[in-house]
């Protein structure tokens, strides 16, 4: 009975631990936004935003279909995840993309959402994958 039992503790304790470890590594959110953006779905690209990455993505889309632009749109490259640079509630996540060429840079932030801390990104307009931003953004 005291086998089955600590075996039982010990599976839990594993559980516990592999989920708390997914909430503590931005990296996964990183990958998802990413691969939403390369796939050109700005909206779920924005489930792993903060609210300012969404009305970016929102800017971006709509100068994107002004522009006529379908440069990302259903692109099927590969993103590498090359390193992180975690600090307390922000991180910055290099990658690679065969989009893109040379090392890129996406920045999260750890946000309280329904009560609990979560990683989402949170876009600087200098990280949107654009040759030369627009002096202004349509509102």
């Amino acid at each position: 009975m005291i086998y089955r039992a600590s075996h039982f503790l010990i599976g839990l304790l594993l559980i516990t631990l592999v989920g708390c470890q997914s909430q503590d590594d931005p990296i996964p959110v990183a990958e998802a936004f990413l691969e939403a953006m390369q796939s050109g779905d700005y909206e779920k690209a924005g489930e792993y935003g903060t609210t300012e990455t969404r009305k970016l993505l929102l800017q971006f889309q709509r100068i994107r279909q002004m522009s006529g632009d379908t440069l990302l749109d259903g692109e099927d490259g590969q993103i590498e995840i090359l390193s992180e640079d975690l600090q307390k509630d922000r991180a910055v996540v290099y990658f690679r993309s065969d989009a893109e060429p040379g090392e890129q840079q996406i920045t999260l932030r750890k946000i309280e959402i329904d009560g609990k801390k979560v990683w989402r990104v949170d876009l600087q307009k200098r990280e949107l994958p654009w040759d030369s931003p627009p002096a202004q953004l349509p509102s």
